[in-house]
């Protein structure tokens, strides 16, 4: 495949234009500003250059019959350990590329320096930087340069079309996935509202498959009395896909999965959960705003995220800093669909709004405002623990 031209009136339109031809893992091989645009030039992973051919021919020794054949033994699949070396080793070698850029731009570049530590305070990761501002118009402002990423950041974030235009049009099976403490319990019973005000509370149930925290079951009891709607406990794994069977006449039905631990993300899919085998099924990660990257990362990153209908980002009023979680999500081009903050179950919950997000994730770096050498010690950690987790 060759390379692609894309001619934009400004630097943002045109990595607009080069993310929706080629998707988030574009390659960006030259930028320029001509008298009347931006002119960037890009591609994928089959335009990098293969390795030359030599000058002299090669000499290969002829084919002895007595030699042990190559192919004696069938060569069998790659497997799922060498998949995930060559992931991690793309990543060392991105964050070693991001490391030369930074470093370039302190040396010989103080606008796009400042930029760089302008959205690390605000909490964006390095890498995700290092792309976002490599692309942009030289001739442009600190201003203009600053409006260009958050709107590219805005537009990155994955946010589905959904069936309709509020929570109430959830229907079917709803499994809540995520951490201990990220907020799935409230979560649940943020849908259950407005479920219960739109297909009334008989067409609406509670189950909880949490027998691992001490009082889950207590605190749906508590939720279903206020909002008179039954609540159902799942004793043994084994009964889950019975009981979702005996309630397909619901319209919504609520699920309470137990809390995760990084540990356990690898066997998930091997969980009751992931296994039903029952129609309309939809699985949820509930993530807090103010979950670490690295754990993020393992979340949105592990393999049977694939399955998931959509991310719900909780507790909005209690992070500090946002960026690094719209890395994690745009990094991951995970499909973000609900965010909530409160414990308000009667209106707290509601559509995920990119412009919102990144706007909050503004003021509160100017709320929490970092020093500049906290920002470049906060960079050089992020990079320095990303090669030491390949390492290791």
């Amino acid at each position: 495949m060759e390379p692609k031209r894309f001619f934009a009136e400004n630097s943002q339109r045109a990595f607009r234009m080069v993310r929706e031809s080629l998707g988030p893992e574009a390659i960006i091989f030259s930028n320029r500003t001509l008298a009347d645009g931006v002119e960037i030039i890009a591609g994928d992973e089959e335009c990098l250059p293969t390795e030359p051919a030599p000058d002299e021919p090669i000499i290969f020794p002829a084919f002895e019959p007595s030699q042990e054949s190559l192919w004696d033994e069938p060569i069998g699949p790659v497997s799922h350990d060498s998949t995930e070396e060559y992931s991690e080793l793309k990543k060392l070698l991105v964050s070693e590329l991001a490391a030369v850029k930074i470093g370039h731009w302190a040396k010989f570049d103080e606008a796009k320096y400042a930029l760089f530590q302008y959205f690390l305070n605000l909490g964006f990761h390095a890498n995700h930087l290092s792309k976002l501002i490599s692309v942009l118009d030289d001739s442009s402002t600190f201003e203009e340069s600053k409006k260009d990423i958050l709107q590219e950041i805005e537009f990155s974030l994955n946010v589905p079309p959904l069936k309709g235009s509020e929570v109430e049009s959830l229907e079917g099976i709803i499994m809540l996935h995520g951490l201990s403490g990220a907020g799935k319990t409230t979560s649940m019973a943020k849908i259950a509202t407005q479920s219960v005000a739109a297909h009334g509370k008989e067409n609406v149930v509670l189950v909880c498959a949490d027998n691992k925290r001490l009082g889950a079951y207590q605190q749906l009891l508590g939720y279903g009395k206020i909002l008179e709607i039954p609540v159902l406990r799942v004793r043994r794994e084994s009964e889950l896909e019975e009981i979702l069977q005996a309630l397909n006449n619901k319209k919504v039905v609520l699920v309470d999965q137990p809390g995760l631990t990084p540990d356990e993300l690898p066997s998930i899919e091997l969980t009751p959960a992931f296994q039903c085998n029952l129609a309309d099924i939809h699985h949820f990660l509930v993530v807090a705003a103010s979950t670490q990257g690295t754990v993020l990362n393992r979340l949105l990153g592990a393999a049977w995220s694939t399955r998931l209908s959509g991310v719900i980002v909780t507790k909005l009023d209690e992070a500090v800093l946002l960026g690094e979680l719209i890395s994690c999500l745009i990094q991951n081009y995970s499909p973000v669909t609900y965010m909530s903050a409160g414990q308000d179950i009667q209106t707290d919950l509601e559509l995920f709004n990119p412009s919102e997000v990144v706007e909050k994730s503004v003021l509160l770096a100017e709320k929490y405002r970092y020093s500049e050498g906290d920002a470049i010690s906060s960079a050089v950690k992020t990079l320095l623990h990303q090669q030491l987790e390949f390492l290791h």
